[in-house]
């Protein structure tokens, strides 16, 4: 049975059509090419923490009756959750330094990040991780990332 095409929000085609048209300016940029495929995995990485790390804390609310202990057990959490979004952040941002370095005035405004860029520049956590989110989605629903959450 054919399903014909997954269907995406505004924001998720918004990400998708910018990491296309991101790899098509990059072509055969094999260096390029490879940065953005880290970046994907990080964002698919980033997003599997953060669905694990809320289903852990609902587990953890459950099992752990001292607030003390729940309280240690959601910052080791959330501190595995910020390594990985400065991971995200800081592979965003090399990417881009590197679109922009190389391909110039043909890469859009942003990069290859698909929100108000201003957000980006000034390191908005909530936007950049909700572009991750975006990003991840698409590729997923189109078949190009498998999300092991």
């Amino acid at each position: 049975v054919h399903m014909g095409e997954p269907k995406l929000t505004r924001q998720e085609r918004k990400a998708y059509d910018r990491y296309v048209e991101i790899e098509e300016i990059l072509e055969d940029d094999k260096k390029g090419l490879a940065l953005v495929h880290d970046l994907v995995d990080m964002a698919a990485s980033y997003i599997e923490a953060v669905v694990n790390m809320e289903t852990s804390i609902k587990i953890i609310r459950f099992r752990i009756d001292d607030p003390i202990k729940q309280r240690e057990r959601i910052g080791a959490l959330d501190k595995f959750r910020t390594i990985k979004h400065n991971a995200l952040i800081a592979q965003l941002k090399i990417v881009n330094r590197y679109l922009f370095k190389n391909y110039g005035d043909d890469v859009p405004i942003g990069g290859i990040y698909s929100l108000n860029p201003m957000t980006l520049s000034h390191e908005d956590r909530v936007a950049i991780a909700e572009w991750a989110n975006y990003l991840a989605v698409a590729l997923f629903k189109k078949g190009i990332v498998k999300l092991r959450t």
